[in-house]
Parts: C-alpha cells; sequence; structure tokens
C-alpha cells in the first residue's frame, strides 16, 4: 500500500472512532490503537495519539468547566489509584526485556 491509502485509512480510523468517543464519553484510543497498529508502528502512533487525546480531554474539561466543583472529589480517587500504576507500570516496562514485551503485546497483529 502506498502512502496515500494508509493515511486515507489512518483519517477514516480516527474519524470513525471520533464518532464513537463523541457518542459514549470514551473509546477513542480503545478503537484507533489496535486498528491503527496494523498500518503504523508504535514509535509513529503513539505520539500522534497522544497529541490528538490531549487536545480532545482539554476540549471537553473546557467545556465542563463549571461541574468540574461538583466532581471534583469522584476525581481524587482515581488520580491516588493512577500515581501508583503509573510507577509501577514504567518500573515494568523499564526491567522487562522488550522481547517478552512484544511477544506479549503484539503477538494477535500480523508483521
Amino acid at each position: 500500500m502506498g502512502t496515500e491509502t494508509d493515511l486515507l485509512i489512518l483519517i477514516t480510523i480516527t474519524f470513525l472512532a471520533a464518532i464513537v468517543n463523541g457518542a459514549l464519553g470514551h473509546g477513542f484510543s480503545s478503537i484507533t490503537v489496535p486498528v491503527a497498529l496494523l498500518f503504523y508502528t508504535n514509535r509513529i502512533l503513539n505520539p500522534a495519539l497522544v497529541l490528538v487525546e490531549i487536545f480532545i480531554n482539554s476540549y471537553i474539561l473546557l467545556m465542563n468547566w463549571r461541574g468540574l466543583a461538583k466532581i471534583w472529589k469522584r476525581v481524587i480517587p482515581i488520580l491516588l489509584g493512577m500515581f501508583p500504576g503509573i510507577i509501577l507500570g514504567s518500573y515494568v516496562l523499564s526491567s522487562v526485556h522488550p522481547g517478552w514485551i512484544k511477544l506479549t503485546t503484539k503477538h494477535n497483529f500480523p508483521g
């Protein structure tokens, strides 16, 4: 496949994932990543998706800024659980051999 075809496929995947994200409130990365990994490497895909997710989440936060005061207490447990997960996940990823990570995360994808 040519670069233009790959780009058109990625745009289509991203558009469909954005529709699901708009309808349900989540699911953008859950849809985009597995399908897009069939066409792009992780090194290309991750930085692009991080930028898209930052934009989407910032937009949602700005649109719902007034409701933040009502729900901030429910966000605290999520943040408290997220930080140990980030630390533990970073440690595991830095200490495990890359071959084992590839074996467990990419075994269902061709290539």
